[in-house]
């Protein structure tokens, strides 16, 4: 209303175009294209909405449906992947953040080695005025795919049960989850940098540092060394030691002297049950 009268107001005889002709103009624009796109206007290139080309239009939301049944096709057969990805390359830092640039990194990664040679994403003209920008485009779309309703998915692929074929990433988490199952806060350190300790827990009022061992071989001296250093480093209050093999000796012997446990991992549910 006070819009309007402020138009009113002015002077018509200096020949300008009345502004509230041009607000209707700038309406009747934004409702024509919100009806053929719907939420996904914030999305539309400037190029195709300034050009007033329908048949532009169309031909960019065409190209769009197509990257986006691409990204799908591409991508399914890979969640599996994805998810073990997700948590290796993701953790909380000592802040409680959640840092995930190794991730987008290798969602990056998977644009430009699998999605960006794909023909029909190539062939698509998206209207965008750059290559870049095609890129960006097609990383966020993938990555709305994968966080948004596909994540159920990605998490039903993290279920796991111990074999004795998995790797250390998935014993890792396997055993996080164990923990969080027993009502320890977990969190898990980045690949490298962690000082020996996989996992950061607390638990009943305790610190913990872990080291998870999945080995075919028995585990040695070097585990009890770098999880007691580990333990110093994060200023936790144990150290552990889980593995799915024995432990040697030797590595039982410098254990006791430096109080690092060492636990078989068919024995953590009980050991954590018993936790006092």
């Amino acid at each position: 209303m006070l819009i309007c009268h402020h138009f009113q107001g002015m002077d018509s005889n200096k020949g300008a175009v009345p502004l509230v002709t041009i607000l209707q103009s700038i309406l009747s624009l934004f409702s024509k294209a919100s009806a053929k796109v719907g939420d996904r206007i914030e999305n539309v290139p400037p190029a195709a909405i300034a050009s007033k080309d329908d048949e532009q239009f169309e031909g960019w939301l065409n190209s769009r449906e197509t990257v986006e049944r691409r990204i799908r096709a591409l991508a399914a057969p890979h969640l599996k992947t994805f998810a073990i990805k997700y948590h290796q390359l993701t953790y909380e830092d000592d802040y409680g953040n959640l840092c995930v640039d190794k991730w987008y990194k290798e969602l990056g990664y998977f644009v430009d080695k699998v999605l960006m040679i794909d023909e029909e994403i190539a062939a698509c003209d998206c209207s965008y005025s750059s290559a870049q920008g095609k890129r960006d485009v097609v990383c966020r779309l993938l990555d709305v795919y994968l966080t948004g309703e596909n994540w159920d998915s990605i998490n039903k692929a993290n279920d796991l049960e111990y074999h004795s074929r998995m790797d250390g990433v998935a014993f890792e988490r396997l055993i996080a989850d164990s923990l969080k199952s027993a009502g320890a806060e977990v969190r898990m350190t980045p690949a490298t940098g962690d000082q020996g300790a996989d996992i950061l827990a607390t638990l009943k009022g305790r610190s913990i540092a872990i080291q998870c061992k999945r080995s075919i071989s028995p585990v040695g001296n070097k585990a009890v060394q770098e999880i007691s250093a580990g333990k110093v480093f994060h200023g936790a209050d144990e150290a552990w030691v889980i593995a799915d093999a024995p432990f040697t000796p030797a590595a039982r012997q410098l254990a006791s002297s430096l109080s690092v446990s060492l636990i078989d991992f068919r024995r953590l549910a009980y050991v954590l049950e018993n936790l006092t």
